[in-house]
């Protein structure tokens, strides 16, 4: 009798493990975009959750923009430099020996600080045209680490486009 009771408990044990499934994990920041060929890349997440799909290259920001202010876009691009200090910007590469600078809308989240160079990121937000002044420009180079000389020839403003990023995915 003994033996069938603790069948029993055995067998209540096993159907509470199938019915319950596994622990749930943890949120976690990395993400993952199935394409159609199932390949899976691992993304990670920072501020507002965004998806892979249907980002611009960078190179045709300048076409999205042409003859608007701003636009609401999604771009890919390759990462050039993250902020050392904080990982509160970064730049990528547009093509032509040209980059643009990602700020993150109101300093609401952060990249990582190191080893991002040439990994390829995806952003969503807003793409506009600013003129960024002397200070600015100079404190960006000091956040760059650039040495005191270069940052002293910064003398004039810059017309750029600007990216205020609401997300951001980093390949891995």
């Amino acid at each position: 009798m003994k033996l069938s009771k603790m069948k029993y408990w055995y067998i209540i044990l096993a159907i509470g493990i199938v019915a319950c499934g596994t622990p749930e994990s943890p949120k976690s920041e990395k993400l993952s975009d199935k394409t159609e060929n199932v390949n899976t890349t691992s993304y990670m997440s920072y501020g507002t959750k965004i998806k892979a799909n249907g980002a611009l290259p960078v190179k045709e920001l300048e076409t999205a923009i042409e003859g608007k202010d701003t636009v609401f876009i999604k771009l890919e691009a390759t990462i050039i430099e993250t902020c050392p200090k904080k990982g509160c910007w970064m730049t990528v590469d547009v093509g032509n020996e040209e980059e643009i600078m990602v700020r993150f809308t109101d300093y609401g989240f952060f990249v990582p600080t190191e080893e991002q160079e040439g990994k390829t990121a995806i952003f969503e937000g807003r793409a506009f045209r600013d003129t960024v002044d002397v200070e600015t420009l100079q404190h960006y180079a000091e956040d760059a680490g650039k040495p005191q000389e270069e940052i002293d020839q910064i003398t004039e403003p810059e017309i750029t486009i600007a990216f205020l990023a609401d997300g951001v995915i980093i390949k891995q």
